[in-house]
């Protein structure tokens, strides 16, 4: 069937500008080689594709998607296809912070990592959580979440936020508090949510590069961080030093067939050498990017590796 994607807009003016070059990586990602073509109709943009009707659900769950429609000759004519939200599309949203990365950003780095993995993807590790919006977009997408960050004022801001937010929209959970050990010794602590129907939603004080320690019962389908820009997160190249040191220990707990996926800034740090750092034995890191500014000092883009 003939498919009009219709492109959403952004409030915010800087990613706005951002959404095309974002949903054609993700259109690509779901449709392969299929031909796109781009239309603007009085001021709203559509991308038309021929699409069966599987592939016609995997695009709507695009976080750029406003709706989808039949084109019939001159009409288009709206497919009645829900997004799912399984807690609450506001739940990525609402919790304000410095440094928070866009909630619909991070709703596309999921998408593409569920397009490239094999099989289902239900499970979610994201190593450098900060107070949790990779997590709660997960966590709507139907994932269990689990986030690990050393810093415990975000990992408290994250547990609290979480406890109000099951509460006031009266989801029954409970939360349990558990101490980790790393090499003998207590390394981390985790608070662990369970609701709905036995999902999990947990966040781990601890160093990222211990992931194997904190979770060694558990692979992963997906792995989800956002690096250090560089600008308010650190120095220039800490995105690559974090990699370097964590990575062995990020693909070992993820699933063979799963995907790692990376947003880092391409001013502070280059693609080439944060590819370099992947095992091809281990993992393929795909030709997949979308390079598109955020800011004055960030131009970002997101690696995806694939573990073999």
């Amino acid at each position: 069937m003939n498919t009009a994607f219709l492109l959403k807009t952004h409030p915010n003016a800087r990613y706005n500008d951002s959404l095309e070059v974002l949903t054609e990586a993700e259109l690509t990602a779901v449709l392969g080689e299929v031909p796109l073509e781009r239309t603007d109709v009085g001021g709203m943009i559509f991308f038309s594709f021929d699409a069966d009707e599987t592939r016609r659900l995997a695009v709507r769950q695009s976080p750029n998607c406003a709706g989808l429609f039949a084109v019939e000759g001159e009409k288009l004519v709206p497919l009645e296809i829900e997004k799912r939200h399984a807690v609450g599309a506001d739940m990525a949203h609402i919790l304000k912070y410095s440094g928070k990365t866009n909630p619909d950003f991070t709703d596309t780095m999921l998408f593409l990592a569920e397009a490239y993995a094999e099989g289902a993807a239900g499970r979610l590790l994201d190593p450098c959580c900060g107070r949790g919006t990779t997590l709660y977009a997960a966590a709507d997408r139907g994932w269990d979440a689990y986030g690990v960050d050393t810093d415990k004022n975000d990992v408290a801001a994250g547990v609290q936020f979480t406890k109000k937010y099951f509460e006031y929209h009266r989801v029954r959970h409970k939360l349990a508090r558990t101490n980790l050990t790393v090499d003998g010794r207590v390394g981390g602590e985790r608070s662990l949510f369970t609701y709905g129907e036995g999902r999990e939603l947990a966040f781990v004080r601890g160093d990222a590069g211990a992931v194997g320690s904190f979770f060694t019962k558990k692979k992963f389908d997906v792995v989800a961080a956002d690096l250090p820009y560089g600008v308010q997160h650190g120095a220039e190249n800490g995105a690559l030093a974090l990699v370097r040191r964590c990575l062995p220990a990020w693909l070992g707990v993820l699933r063979a067939g799963g995907v790692l996926i990376l947003s880092f800034n391409t001013y502070t740090t280059d693609r080439g050498a944060l590819a370099a750092l992947v095992p091809p034995e281990q993992a393929e890191a795909l030709p997949v990017s979308a390079e598109h500014w955020v800011e004055q000092a960030v131009m970002r883009d997101f690696l995806l590796v694939k573990k073999r």
